[in-house]
């Protein structure tokens, strides 16, 4: 836990309100720290139900009341329900703590990520910025009258509403008359280069699939597929977390040569796209996933099953995109042609100057930070 008093001598600084466990609001802090150091980041959770602290070592933030101990060890809907329950227990709790850390800094704007720490900020009446999930919009508030209306009464009362794809933008306009900026996650392309330089010339007979072990990402849809089109393909999951139900339901279908690789460093994570041939990408609901362009910029052909995403990325982007409609995906054929489609485009890549303007996240929040903090 680190304690209030090594950001006292902050004044007015960007306070960024959420959990050190979610990668992205860790991302954005980082990128943003980098324009102004006279950044905060305030948690509640460290840790817990298999998921690390993502916040690196080097850099401090302040602990409000945590949950860690009280979590489940590992997800599942049951978790989820608990986690839920916890959270709105300590809510009023967790919202007085905040207010004393408010008026100790006096932040010029509070970014909260995503709307349940922007509850907490509509709640104490102060000014802030609020990125919701894709899921909150997509998702709960359409299948959910009353989800929908609170989603509505913290938008409301942002001072500036970011989301990650057009899509969200027109669903957060439609239901409530708002506007937002389409902000992409943003990824580290330098990074990516570096890892493509040094990496092999061949590539590897091996499927990669980057995304979290959940029912939304159609993992048994790949591995059955799999075994009836392309039983001799391997599978390479890296997975950043599980839905512990879901996952035992996954063990019965994997292959003795498939690896469950789980979370692993970027550094290993592109290198592991770039020698694959072919990632995969198939899920239910999805807004603009960063892991897609990591996977295009580290020059992987990229399996997509259509989505409006799609249409903002450049030509060069598309061409390591093997698209295929959402009804195909009851064709048991799917996943065999993607295969032959990919190994016709196994080739080097580098990605053109507009699709670093477009995804390269320090260019991203540089674009976006006057027009947001100040």
């Amino acid at each position: 836990m680190f304690k209030l008093t090594i950001f006292k001598k902050l004044r007015n600084p960007i306070i960024i309100l959420g959990s050190v466990r979610d990668y992205h609001a860790i991302d954005w802090y980082l990128n943003l720290y980098k324009i102004n150091q006279n950044t905060i980041f305030v948690s509640d959770c460290n840790c817990g139900e298999g998921i690390e602290n993502q916040m690196p070592t080097n850099h401090s933030y302040i602990q409000l009341i945590p949950l860690d101990n009280l979590l489940l060890g590992s997800q599942s809907r049951l978790a989820n329900i608990w986690r839920n329950t916890l959270k709105i227990l300590i809510l009023p709790i967790n919202s007085i703590l905040f207010l004393s850390i408010c008026i100790i800094l006096k932040p010029k704007i509070i970014h909260a990520h995503p709307l349940y720490y922007g509850l907490i900020c509509k709640i104490l009446n102060q000014k802030y910025i609020v990125t919701p999930q894709g899921s909150e919009i997509l998702v709960r508030a359409r299948n959910n009258k009353l989800y929908k209306l609170l989603a509505g009464f913290i938008l409301k009362g942002a001072k500036h509403i970011t989301t990650d794809s057009i899509l969200m933008k027109k669903t957060i306009n439609n239901f409530y008359k708002l506007d937002s900026f389409v902000v992409q996650n943003g990824i580290d392309s330098s990074n990516i280069l570096k890892i493509k330089e040094n990496k092999p010339i061949y590539k590897d007979e091996y499927l990669l699939s980057f995304r979290s072990i959940h029912a939304n990402y159609r993992i048994l849809e790949i591995l059955k597929t799999r075994n009836y089109s392309s039983p001799e393909i391997p599978i390479y999951f890296v997975y950043p977390s599980f839905d512990n139900d879901y996952f035992n339901e996954v063990k019965r279908y994997l292959k003795p040569f498939d690896r469950l690789l789980g979370k692993v460093e970027k550094k290993r994570l592109f290198s592991l796209m770039a020698n694959s041939i072919a990632t995969i990408s198939i899920p239910i609901s999805d807004s603009s996933p960063k892991s897609v362009y990591e996977s295009i910029f580290s020059g992987a052909p990229t399996i997509l099953q259509d989505n409006p995403y799609q249409d903002h990325m450049t030509d060069s982007m598309k061409s390591r995109v093997i698209s295929f409609a959402t009804s195909d995906i009851k064709n048991s054929n799917w996943l065999s042609d993607s295969i032959k489609e990919a190994k016709k485009i196994c080739k080097e890549y580098t990605p053109c100057k507009s699709s670093y303007e477009k995804f390269d996240s320090e260019f991203i929040l540089n674009a976006i930070y006057p027009k947001l903090y100040i």
